[in-house]
């Protein structure tokens, strides 16, 4: 059964990405030369997927829908499935794969709580599902079962954090002008709100882009997994 992802934020225009505009990139001083609006949008738009892949998450929100595998404990945890922080539920169910129906929506209040880290949601409260033990009164099991719980959700991140944007500029910028590097090697740029230093730590930082500052951005960000059992 598929899991879905829609976008919140809808290129607008020819000109808008997710993560900058065309508008950001002339305010970062990205020479846009002849290029069409069509072609600046396939520019931002690639280095937004460069940094997604890395990072394994999407700097913005949107609605999912994820069906998910019971473990027979109390955590439900939305990884491998999807690496996404999840931001908001807006509802569970036990799901029948079979019929494709609803067999038990988690709505009572204190039914589930969400991990503040948005990794998984821990089973609490009432409902139909067993107790995991007669002294564990309060925390309740996820039935065994695949793909038999069924979440909705915002997933993502509120707001795109500024070195994400500067990245996915120059990332840009590095399209436009493949041979100019000056920019590209700065130890330490700044901005009017925000700065991005590349400081020399002794860590090996993992060649993704190319570009040692942007590669020390997208590093800082990637997101890593719980492991998968009790936290």
């Amino acid at each position: 059964m598929g899991n879905t992802f829609t976008d919140a934020v809808v290129a607008a225009g020819g000109t808008t990405g997710n993560y900058i505009s065309k508008a950001d990139l002339q305010t970062y001083g990205v020479d846009l030369g002849s290029y069409t609006d069509a072609a600046i949008l396939e520019f931002i738009q690639t280095a937004e997927s460069l940094i997604e892949k890395y990072t394994k998450t999407r700097f913005y929100s949107g609605s999912l829908t994820l069906y998910l595998d019971g473990k027979g404990n109390s955590y439900l945890y939305f990884a491998p499935v999807t690496h996404l922080k999840c931001l908001t539920v807006v509802s569970v169910d036990i799901w029948d794969r079979d019929d494709g129906v609803s067999e038990d929506s988690l709505t009572t209040p204190g039914d589930y709580i969400l991990h503040s880290d948005g990794e998984y949601l821990l089973r609490a409260g009432g409902g139909s599902t067993k107790r995991m033990t007669e002294s564990d009164p309060y925390y309740l099991i996820w039935p065994v079962g695949q793909e038999n719980v069924k979440v909705v959700g915002t997933f993502g991140e509120s707001a795109v954090p500024k070195p994400i944007k500067w990245a996915c500029a120059l990332l840009v910028a590095k399209r436009i002008h493949p041979d100019f590097s000056g920019l590209y090697e700065n130890v330490s740029i700044k901005w009017p709100d925000f700065a991005v230093t590349r400081a020399s730590t002794g860590r090996r930082i993992k060649t993704v882009t190319g570009i040692p500052s942007v590669d020390s951005v997208i590093n800082a960000y990637k997101r890593t997994s719980l492991m998968l059992g009790s936290p």
